[in-house]
């Protein structure tokens, strides 16, 4: 497997890489659904303005 040369500086253990995937992984899912839950107040906001 081959390391990116950014990712020599961190000397990580492969638990915190399975963290820090974890945590993006969430952080990717809670954006997703805060997006939707946007969408979902605008399409609201739009309809009760007309």
């Amino acid at each position: 497997m081959h390391i990116p040369p950014f990712l020599y500086d961190l000397p990580l253990t492969d638990e915190q890489y399975k963290n820090l995937y974890t945590w993006m992984i969430f952080l990717a899912a809670f954006t997703l659904l805060f997006v939707i839950i946007y969408l979902a107040i605008g399409e609201e906001r739009e309809e009760t303005e007309t």
